[in-house]
Order: structure tokens, then C-alpha cells, then sequence
């Protein structure tokens, strides 16, 4: 209980700090720790995530949801960007160091200058971290994780002028666990103490660490206690007789290799330390004590290495640390034991071909053409780690593998977008079975004052809760908007109506009908919105649920339930005219100041789609423009600003024909933050942050630093919707607009005429004064005075 009151604290923390100016950031934006990856791979059971400087900062499997199998932690606090490592102990993650026979070289410790890091291609799943080492040797880590079976391989490569020989040293330190908890993300990284149990090596030169498998720390003390005193042998036998996570590791090249695994002096959760203990693999390499032949063996609290001969006076060779995951000794030691030096280098192009034939499918899409450059590498790779990020058992999708925010979580709101994205790609298999996921992780039952047919905050991978928040009432809009989207791609719409329409009803009934405000005003029930701590009744539930009922409306035609149909229609007459009543002005509309808009407005347009006037779209529009202004340029602090780009398009289509002017100027206004956003937000890997600040340098140039849950798929997926509404406008009728080709409705003053534009009121008046001038001169009006 004390450990959720902290974590509830920390959300609160967390979540409050966002709506403070700027100015009071620093110290309080991270408080989960910054984020420290820069790049990602994954084959949607083993996850990676790599730093701006080549460390392993994330190791999750077997899903990208949990477990991280890394001891490596942050500092609390966004000061803590200013430390070494963030803050990280100089043992934790894994690293690679360069040893030339008499200097130890850390490539992570190299000026960030001297560091380059990028994808292989646009289409590549592969990482590449360059290292200016000096000026006669470079070395390259090429990082992927091998689609067929669960391996991640580190290419090292050097290039140097130097006559002599070179060891390349790869430092790991694992901290594998399988405990996780409901409501509570954080057993699985926030003390790695309490998660490392036992390593060996093995005769033939492989490394292993291993846990075995406990869903709570009474269980894991217990065996620790039982095993404490083995020996090697006694310790090799126990880890072949039981399942958990076993991660095996050792390099593959043709000069020699050796490995070690030490104890690194950090036996915590309570426990004695173990009656065998050695030397830190860490120590032994700062003591360039690298030859190692003897097997070795570690328990409660290991760290290891790996070295491998890479260059000698011949000349130097690519070498390939190889690690191994698996849920038995045997299927982790086997994938290794498989392999050779030269079926590893086969990995690399086969792993190249698999992204590629995924990124062809999005290239073979209409709308792809119409992007420019930029938008498609971003939009590509949002692809790539969308995919990366999913599940490849249950199909969920974490918003990001990030530990420093516990971000590995599907949250349905998020996956509203990936589902329509997906769709708009050519994925619409893979959008399906998402949407089926969320069909099963709905609550059936009414829990408490908790209705049936709603969804909680988020869910880990195998549908279990995540975050702590019970009932999201945007998230019930938003799922059903993605139900009702998937129409638009799906191969068979009966049969996925069939699918989800029992959980659609119920939603419908329990949630976007009857759970209404109690105080009479016809808008939704009190609830979480948006992850927000306290629950609360504003746009962004209005709008979703709004969203929600088109959307069930929709699927309810379709299937011919006309009850259902026209108890929603009834609902959403309802909540419209308190909508409109609660937020906007009679005369104006939804007007709201830039330095607090809250971001439900957003909602208004994209994805409510609410009728309104020309008037009170233009007045909508340009009062996101202002909004987007202030944070680009006054707060200079930027979080899911496509929303409001989203908004302005939307407002640019609806007024096109008759306001074309306006429909001009919104959409260069767009473009211009949508360009920012695309060209020069992202890092050099093409990824995105939840959070953005902005910098100006003494000469008055911007640079834009990306800040939490690194890489933040949902923002890149939302940037890249943008992207091809912008482009491709059509696009937008598959994302459940409907009002393009509709007459607006003059919704302020009631009257159900079409609005005219100041356009249409000059082109009426120029013909009024031809068919004036026309009558003149015939005679018509003179005999037309007369009477």
C-alpha cells in the first residue's frame, strides 16, 4: 500500500508539473529519471533500447511490455542531465570499451562530438553508432535484434591506421526478474538489487544470467536462500531444471574471445551475501584483466564481460557480440550454440530485408507519394518502432520500452492512432487484431462505482492492469472511434462487427449513454480523463465520448440495430447541445486562451467533429493557431502539439469552399509548425520525445531537445497522421471526419441555413449588379419602373 501511495504520488507529481510555466521545469519534468535511449530494436518479444552513446540502456523480454532484464537506472530529477551517465552508477547498462594492449578505451566516454549515431537506412531496423576514437582509428556498433528468433547481435567494426593489435571489451550488466505487479510499473527496474539472482559461465565461453520464475520477492528470497552456497556445478544443474529468463551472451570472431562473470558488490531485497564471492567484471576490466580462461559463477549479484580479438598486425575483422534469450537454459544456450561466425554475419542483411519488405507496404500507399521527404522518413520510422513495439503473442502496443517513464504499457487511447495508422499503412491484419485485443481487455462487469464497458488507464501486454487509474472515460470514446475507423480497411466488416459488437453495446449503454453528469447538465459522468489524477468532466471526455457515439452510431447501422441506433442518436443531440452550451460562446464559439487552452479543445474538431459555423471554425481555428504560437515561441515547451496542427487542418478543409482565403492562410500556418515539427524536432535517429524544450542560442537559433519516454511512439504517429492530412486531405473521411462534404450549421444563432462566406457574399453581389446592369439597358427595368 505505501509503495502504490508513492507511486500515486509520483503520477501526481509527475502530471502536475506539466501544467506549470517552463520556467519551473527544471528539477521536477523527469522525476521517474530522464530517459536516456536515443534508438531502438525489437522484434516484438526481445526490445532494445540504445543510448545517444552507444550504451544498452533497456533490455526488455519477452515482450516489449515487460520485463526489463537490465540493472540500469537514472537519477530522479531532470537536473540530473547534468550528470555523468544521468546519473547512472558506472556499472550499470552495457557498454563497449576498445583495449590496444596498453590503454582502455570507454567509447561511451568519448565527447558526445566525437559520437554519431543513425539508423542504416530510412528502411533499416538496424542502429549505427559511430566513435571518432582518435584520428587514426574510428570504430562502428551496428545494433539490430534478428526478426526470426529471439537474438540481438552488436557488429563492431574498426578501422584503424595503427600497426598493432585491438580487443574489443563488451561490459554487461543484467538484472533479470519476471515479477510484476498491477497498478504498480516499477518492480521490474526500480531497485535492480532486489531482481539479480545468479550468472555462469560455461566451458565453451558463454555467459549466463538467469532468474527463475516467481510472480512475488518471498518466493525469489526462498530460492535465493536454498542456492546460496552452490557450487558451480550444483548451480549449473539447478538453472537446467526450472524455467524463468535466461540471457546468454559471448562474442563470435576468429582470433580468440574470452568471458567472466563477478560478483558486483549490490546483494540487496535483504539478502546475506553469498559464501563465494569475486571480483567485479567491471574492476577487472579497469584493470585491463581482460584473459580470462577459468569458468566462473556469480549469485545474488553479477556483472560480466566479454572480449574478443578484433584487429592484429593482418589487419582487423568485424566481430559480433551475440545475446540470447529464452525461457529454459536450453533454448537460450541452443540459439547461441547454433550459430557460427559466419552464419551471424547472414543475420544483418536478412534482418535489413525483413524491415524493408514492411516498409514497402506503407511506400505502396496513395497518400505515401504526396508527402515530402522528410515526412516519409518520419513517418517510416514511426512505422518501424510502432512495429517494434508490439507484441508479438497478444498484439498490444507499449507507448514507449522506456523504463524512466515506466511507459511499456498499451494504453487504448494511444492505440486509437497506431490502429488508424496501421490501417491508412496496408496493416489492416495487424490493426484488427489490435482492436480485438481491446475487445478482450474490456471490464465485462460493473466494479464498484466503476462502470462495465470501459477500459482502465493502460495494460501490460498480457491484458493485465498497468497504470492505476480505474475508469478513463476518453478511453472509451477513443477505442470505439478505432473500432468504427477499422471499417474503412478491414476485409470483412460484418465479421469484425461481429467480433466487437457485444463489447461496443455494452459500452454504449453503460458509458457513452447513461453514465451522464449528475448535476443535470447533460454532458458525461464524472471520471478520469487523460491520465489526470483527480476525475474531473471537461473536453476531453466530452469530445471523446461525442467521437465515441458517431462511431457506435456507425456500427450500429451497419448491423441494422436500430434500437441502438436511435438511443444514441437521442444521447448525442444531448451531448452536443450541452457542449455547446458548457463551452463554447453563443456568438463566438470555442474561443480559449493560448497559455491554458487544456488540451480537450484539441478534441474539437479531430476527432468530435462537431457541426459548427463557418464563424466558429474560423474563430476555432485561429485560436489554436495562438495556441501553437505560445508554445513554440513563448513556453517554448512542446507536448503533442499535432493535435492542434491536426485542428487547423481540419478547420482549413471545412472552410475551403467557402472561405478560401482563410482555408489558405490555415493551412500555411500548419505547415509551417508541421515543418518544425517533422524537420527539426526529431533526433538524428528520426525519433520523438513525449516532451520537447526548446533552446535559443545566442544567435537566435532554435534547437529542440527531446525529453521523455525516448522514443515516444504515439507522438511520431500522431506527427505523421498530420503529415498525411495535410498532404492528402481525402485521407481524412478514413479518419472518421465526416463534416467535409456536409453544409455547416449556424449552431450559434440555431439556424439550420448554410453559412456564407464573405467570397460567396461579393460573387452574389457582382451578380446582382450585372443582372441590374442587364435590365437597364434592355429596356426591362424601365418598363419594370413603370408599374
Amino acid at each position: 500500500m505505501l509503495r502504490l501511495f508513492f507511486f500515486l504520488f509520483l503520477v501526481f507529481l509527475h502530471i502536475s508539473v506539466f501544467a506549470q510555466d517552463s520556467e519551473d521545469f527544471e528539477g521536477d519534468a523527469e522525476i521517474f529519471g530522464p530517459t536516456r535511449v536515443n534508438g531502438t530494436v525489437g522484434n516484438g518479444a526481445l526490445s532494445v533500447g540504445i543510448s545517444q552513446w552507444g550504451e544498452i540502456t533497456v533490455l526488455r523480454y519477452p515482450s516489449p511490455s515487460f520485463w526489463d532484464q537490465l540493472d540500469y537506472k537514472t537519477k530522479e530529477g531532470e537536473r540530473s542531465r547534468r550528470l555523468k551517465y544521468f546519473g547512472a552508477l558506472e556499472n550499470q547498462g552495457g557498454f563497449i570499451f576498445v583495449y590496444d594492449g596498453s590503454n582502455m578505451i570507454s567509447l561511451r566516454d568519448l565527447d558526445i562530438q566525437n559520437i554519431k549515431q543513425y539508423y542504416k537506412s530510412q528502411d533499416s531496423g538496424v542502429l549505427v553508432t559511430e566513435y571518432y576514437v582518435d584520428k587514426d582509428t574510428k570504430v562502428y556498433v551496428y545494433d539490430f535484434v534478428y526478426p526470426v528468433s529471439d537474438i540481438f547481435v552488436r557488429r563492431i567494426k574498426i578501422e584503424t591506421a595503427k600497426d598493432s593489435d585491438f580487443y574489443v571489451v563488451h561490459f554487461l550488466n543484467l538484472a533479470p526478474t519476471t515479477i510484476k505487479v498491477p497498478k504498480l510499473p516499477l518492480e521490474d527496474w526500480q531497485d535492480d538489487t532486489r531482481n539479480d539472482f545468479a550468472a555462469f559461465t560455461t566451458d565453451d565461453g558463454i555467459s549466463v544470467q538467469f532468474v527463475p520464475f516467481s510472480k512475488d520477492r518471498d518466493f525469489l528470497r526462498s530460492e535465493y536462500e536454498k542456492i546460496k552456497g552452490y557450487t558451480y556445478d550444483q548451480l549449473l544443474k539447478y538453472s537446467s531444471e526450472m524455467t524463468g529468463i535466461f540471457l546468454a551472451f559471448k562474442f563470435f570472431g576468429t582470433k580468440g574471445d574470452w568471458s567472466y562473470v563477478g560478483f558486483d558488490q549490490r546483494c540487496g531485497d535483504g539478502r546475506t551475501i553469498p559464501s563465494v564471492i569475486s571480483a567485479s567484471a567491471f574492476s577487472r576490466i579497469l584493470n585491463k584483466d581482460i584473459f580470462v580462461s577459468d569458468r566462473s559463477y556469480s549469485l545474488c549479484s553479477a556483472d560480466a564481460f566479454s572480449a574478443v580479438k578484433a584487429c592484429s598486425q593482418g589487419g582487423c575483422e568485424d566481430v559480433f557480440f551475440v545475446l540470447s534469450a529464452g525461457k529454459t537454459l536450453d533454448s537460450a544456450l541452443s540459439n547461441i550454440r547454433s550459430l557460427s561466425y559466419e552464419k551471424v554475419q547472414l543475420f544483418e542483411s536478412q534482418t535489413d530485408l525483413f524491415w524493408q519488405s514492411n516498409v514497402k507496404i506503407l511506400e505502396s500507399q496513395k497518400f505515401f507519394g504526396y508527402l515530402n521527404q522528410a515526412e516519409k522518413e518520419l513517418c517510416k520510422r514511426a512505422l518501424i518502432s510502432l512495429i517494434q513495439a508490439t507484441d508479438r503473442e497478444t498484439k498490444a502496443t507499449v507507448a514507449s520500452i522506456s523504463t524512466q517513464p515506466p511507459y511499456a504499457e498499451d494504453w487504448p487511447r494511444d492505440g486509437a492512432y497506431f490502429n488508424l495508422f496501421l490501417g491508412l499503412s496496408g496493416f489492416s491484419d495487424l490493426a484488427e487484431e489490435r482492436n480485438i485485443f481491446y475487445e478482450k481487455v474490456q471490464s465485462k462487469e460493473q466494479e464498484g462505482e466503476i462502470p462495465a464497458g470501459t477500459w482502465r488507464m493502460n495494460f501490460y501486454a498480457d491484458g493485465m492492469i498497468g497504470g492505476p487509474w480505474d475508469f478513463e472515460i476518453d478511453q472509451v470514446g477513443f477505442v470505439l472511434w478505432s473500432w468504427a475507423n477499422h471499417l474503412n480497411f478491414t476485409k470483412n466488416k460484418i465479421e469484425f462487427v461481429r467480433k466487437i459488437y457485444d463489447a461496443l453495446k455494452l459500452s454504449s449503454y453503460e458509458v457513452l449513454i447513461n453514465c451522464k453528469d449528475d448535476r443535470g447538465t447533460g454532458l458525461q459522468c464524472l471520471a478520469h480523463e487523460d491520465d489526470q489524477v483527480y476525475s474531473s468532466i471537461t473536453m476531453v471526455g466530452s469530445g471523446t465520448v461525442y467521437a465515441g457515439i458517431r462511431a457506435a452510431m456507425k456500427i450500429a447501422k451497419i448491423i441494422g440495430d436500430t434500437k441502438l441506433y436511435k438511443d444514441l442518436e437521442a444521447r448525442k443531440i444531448e451531448l452536443e447541445n450541452a457542449i455547446f452550451k458548457n463551452y463554447a460562446d453563443p456568438s463566438s464559439g470555442f474561443i480559449f486562451v493560448p497559455d491554458d487552452p487544456h488540451q480537450g479543445m484539441s478534441y474539437v474538431l479531430f476527432p468530435a467533429d462537431l457541426p459548427m459555423s463557418d464563424d466558429w471554425v474560423e474563430n476555432y481555428g485561429r485560436s489554436a493557431i495562438r495556441v501553437l504560437y505560445y508554445n513554440f515561441y513563448e513556453a517554448k515547451y512542446l507536448i503533442y502539439e499535432a493535435k492542434w496542427i491536426m485542428s487547423v487542418i481540419v478547420a482549413a478543409e471545412r472552410l475551403k469552399k467557402r472561405r478560401f482565403q482563410v482555408y489558405q492562410e490555415f493551412r500555411g500556418e500548419a505547415e509551417k509548425f508541421l515543418r518544425i515539427l517533422v524537420e527539426e524536432v526529431p533526433t538524428s535517429t528520426k525519433h520523438m520525445g513525449e516532451v520537447v524544450r526548446v533552446f535559443v542560442d545566442e544567435n537566435g537559433r532554435y534547437r529542440y531537445e527531446n525529453r521523455i519516454a525516448m522514443p515516444h511512439i504515439w507522438e511520431a504517429t500522431l506527427t505523421c497522421l498530420t503529415s498525411i492530412a495535410l498532404r492528402y486531405p481525402e485521407s481524412l473521411k478514413y479518419m472518421g471526419i465526416d463534416s467535409l462534404d456536409q453544409k455547416q450549421e449556424d449552431v450559434a444563432s440555431g439556424c439550420q441555413c448554410r453559412s456564407f462566406s464573405t467570397e460567396s457574399l461579393l460573387l452574389l453581389l457582382l451578380i446582382l449588379t450585372v443582372y441590374f446592369i442587364m435590365m437597364r439597358f434592355t429596356g426591362r427595368y424601365k418598363n419594370f419602373n413603370r408599374v
